[in-house]
């Protein structure tokens, strides 16, 4: 197509600017309104400007994508920074990875259960003859020494790598 005058004068019909856009007539009657797309008020079939209104169209895919894209970039920086807080955290021992952390505590809860079952074999022939208070009193104290220690462990401790 050959265009001879002011190219910023053309006009087209919005069946024939939807079709090029690929978008529907109704999405062209709500730019029109949205001042995206501009009409010449002098023709007399309501032609669209199709330069100035090609023009803004792209100019707010434009924008809209920036938007999206700063928002996005925003976002993954932001990610980025809580991950390197994590790390260090870790470096200074203040995170534990989950798996240690279950290794650690399926350590203490061996460790707990093997000093538990090993009190009967330990004091049945101590506690023969006693009362029930002192017997209650031993038990008692050797219960808590355990969980003393116990109390101490840190993944550190236990970690067997």
């Amino acid at each position: 197509m050959k265009v001879n005058g002011d190219v910023a004068k053309i006009t087209v019909s919005q069946s024939d600017l939807s079709r090029a856009l690929n978008i529907s007539r109704q999405r062209i009657s709500q730019l029109i309104q949205e001042k995206i797309f501009l009409r010449d008020d002098t023709d007399p079939t309501g032609g669209i400007f199709l330069f100035e209104s090609l023009r803004n169209y792209y100019l707010r895919q434009v924008e809209k994508s920036g938007e999206d894209y700063f928002k996005v970039k925003a976002q993954h920086e932001e990610v980025k920074k809580q991950l390197n807080e994590l790390k260090l955290q870790e470096r200074q021992g203040e995170l534990y990875d989950a798996a240690d952390v279950e290794s650690a505590l399926a350590g203490v809860v061996v460790t707990l259960r093997t000093n538990l079952l090993a009190l009967p074999a330990k004091f049945s022939t101590q506690l023969e003859g006693k009362s029930r208070a002192e017997i209650y009193k031993i038990l008692n104290s050797e219960i808590e020494d355990k969980l003393q220690e116990i109390s101490q462990l840190r993944v550190e401790d236990l970690k067997t790598d």
